[in-house]
């Protein structure tokens, strides 16, 4: 297999407003939060572009250091997903210009150690760590193509580092492009703190985006002051704005379209690494927001829907059709829901419609852990009907 360099895959096209994925996300699940959002722009008559750049940097880690000692599709995996808690993939991407290099690093490295964190983990973190610089250059060589007004960058677990180094980066190189943060990461007090604490990001929207960053996006490319919106930070004369979150969802699962992952499986086809990433693909999909459980009684070791807790769920139809498009557009079968929770309607109504189409899919599902208890074991019969061959907050629905 040839060395690839950092050059892009496929140049991109000209359009006013980009939104990216940073590392350490999971290699193995397109990124669902740019397949809505660009969808929302798109509906509203805004051309837009997604950036599925933890797949970008996973290339750009492999075509430097092919050979014996290349940095791997694993070592990736076991900072995104294995050893997350420690956030290492945030230390990997403290470069400059977000940050210097201190004394801290070692101490941090020294700590994460004593909490489990193997040697050989931080080596791979320190090899991946120098190879950041020229990653941010060529990835900020893409996203300025064709001079965009908007970049926005969606943020969750360990993508704050990587997207506020990169933002700095783009505002350095065109000081009018206006930099938007959104995602689980900006919710209420995270979002206030991230708008307050980084003067290159333009905007925070906490909470649920599919209105409000259409919204925003729409006032700068018509050159209108900023509307405040719920939940939204912007700056007025270099201070930080903050408008109220609401406490109630603002947006009905009837409005939130079909992501699009176009942009995530034209990369994984021009990837060298195309072979062993693509048997574990999955796509994501999400067919409720918020947790029926939650709402009735907050589980104390939760720190999620802190803002959003009311349940809402797509009718099980459109479920159906959304699962079974997808599978037919990328040629995927395993899908895993964003969920916190499966609708048991759901289980009632979904699951045997996808079984009835004949395709065989792997679902994966959260849920509570006493489902089946307190009268619900028609629900589980209705499982076990559906396909399902054990219960561990995973679902599998197949032809059978």
């Amino acid at each position: 297999m040839s060395k690839r360099g950092s050059k892009l895959a496929r140049p991109p096209s000209r359009v006013a407003v980009r939104i990216a994925s940073l590392p350490f996300k999971d290699l193995r699940h397109p990124p669902i939060q740019l397949g809505i959002l660009q969808q929302c722009l798109e509906r509203a008559g805004i051309a837009a572009q997604s950036h599925s750049l933890e797949l970008a940097f996973m290339d750009h880690l492999y075509a430097k250091t092919v050979g014996s000692e290349a940095l791997t599709v694993a070592d990736y995996q076991r900072v995104a997903t294995k050893q997350f808690v420690f956030h290492l993939g945030d230390w990997i991407f403290k470069v400059p210009p977000y940050a210097e290099g201190s004394s801290d690093d070692e101490e941090y490295l020294a700590y994460i150690h004593s909490q489990g964190i193997s040697e050989e983990t931080i080596v791979i973190a320190r090899r991946m760590r120098t190879l950041v610089p020229e990653f941010l250059d060529a990835v900020a060589d893409e996203l300025l193509v064709g001079t965009p007004r908007v970049v926005g960058f969606s943020t969750v677990f360990q993508q704050n580092v990587a997207s506020l180094v990169l933002a700095k980066i783009l505002k350095a190189r065109s000081p009018s492009l206006k930099i938007v943060f959104g995602g689980g990461n900006c919710d209420a007090q995270m979002g206030q703190a991230i708008h307050e604490s980084f003067p290159w990001v333009d905007f925070v929207i906490r909470g649920e985006g599919e209105k409000i960053f259409v919204e925003v996006v729409r006032d700068i490319l018509e050159g209108e002051s900023i509307h405040p919106q719920p939940g939204l930070c912007y700056r007025v004369d270099g201070q930080s704005i903050v408008v109220p979150q609401m406490e109630e969802p603002q947006i009905r699962m009837d409005e939130v379209p079909t992501p699009t992952y176009d942009d995530y499986f034209e990369r994984l086809r021009l990837t060298p690494l195309r072979s062993e990433l693509w048997p574990e693909v999955a796509i994501l999909f999400e067919s409720s927001r918020g947790c029926w459980w939650g709402a009735k009684s907050h589980c104390t070791f939760c720190g999620l829907n802190g803002s959003l807790m009311a349940f809402r769920s797509k009718p099980a139809s459109r479920v159906a059709q959304e699962i079974l498009g997808m599978a037919a557009r990328y040629g995927v079968l395993d899908f895993v829901a964003v969920d916190d929770i499966i609708d048991l309607r759901h289980i009632r109504e979904l699951f045997p419609l996808l079984r009835s189409s004949g395709v065989d899919l792997s679902l994966f599902y959260e849920t509570k852990a006493n489902l089946g208890m307190q009268g619900e074991w028609e629900v589980t019969a209705m499982i076990r009907r559906s396909g399902q061959k054990e219960i561990q907050e995973k679902f599998k629905v197949a032809a059978q």
